[in-house]
């Protein structure tokens, strides 16, 4: 079995594989190391730290194979795919690759990392990537970035009016959550700084209580050691 090493930093949307990661040793023995990557200073953008991601970003995954081999593989969402991909005795998506489940999975995952984590960064930094000091000019981004984030949590909170996570995905009669719900989790957090918090939708709330009482998330805000650790409240 390969083993990993996950370059994160604390916050970010490197918590998506973090959360898979602990989620996949606490249940199936899946050995893994992590590296903090400390953004005070400035470490994404080291020569060394470059070496393993030409983007200076996080996360970066590292896979050591068995051959004594190593691959590296970057962005949250696919790293998310990977290890649900690599771990099928996890649950953690639909087993049939060409059923109509499989591609929901998928169009929840690309939904999440194309639509919802833009608009989150658009929110974050607003000033920062329009280069802007205008005032109006970054409320208007902000603007529409809350519309956008808005009209996602009524999407997926009527995807959830009849069932217990985003993606069906029933193993011997017993819905499993997937790689989806984890990356949703993990948005809705940073959604706690404005108006459209996620847990302010019904359906959602239930999913984020859901997910965030299992022993894994407990074990990842320690290891995060995140700035809300009770969140969500």
């Amino acid at each position: 079995m390969p083993h990993y090493t996950l370059f994160y930093h604390h916050g970010s949307a490197s918590m998506i594989p973090h959360w898979l990661l602990v989620e996949l040793s606490q249940r199936h023995d899946v050995k893994f190391t992590t590296h903090h990557v400390d953004f005070s200073r400035n470490a994404q953008k080291t020569e060394e730290y470059l070496r393993i991601n030409p983007k200076g970003v996080v996360p970066a995954l590292v896979i050591q194979n068995d051959d004594g081999t190593s691959d590296t593989i970057t962005e949250s969402a696919a790293t998310a795919l990977l290890l649900a991909a690599r771990h099928p005795e996890a649950n953690l998506a639909p087993w049939d690759v060409g059923s109509l489940q499989y591609a929901k999975y998928v169009e929840v995952m690309v939904y999440l990392a194309n639509t919802v984590l833009p608009s989150m960064r658009d929110w974050f930094y607003a000033a920062t990537d329009s280069q802007s000091t205008n005032a109006a000019t970054v409320d208007t981004i902000k603007q529409m970035a809350q519309r956008r984030i808005r009209a996602a949590w009524d999407l997926l909170d009527k995807q959830l009016q009849d069932q217990p996570y985003l993606v069906e995905n029933v193993v011997e009669g017993k819905w499993q959550p997937t790689a989806a719900d984890y990356t949703f989790v993990i948005l809705a957090r940073w959604s706690r700084n404005f108006e459209e918090h996620a847990v302010k939708w019904k359906n959602l709330n239930a999913l984020i209580q859901r997910m965030t009482s299992r022993e894994s998330w407990i074990a990842l805000k320690e290891k995060q050691k995140l700035d809300d650790p009770n969140w969500p409240l």
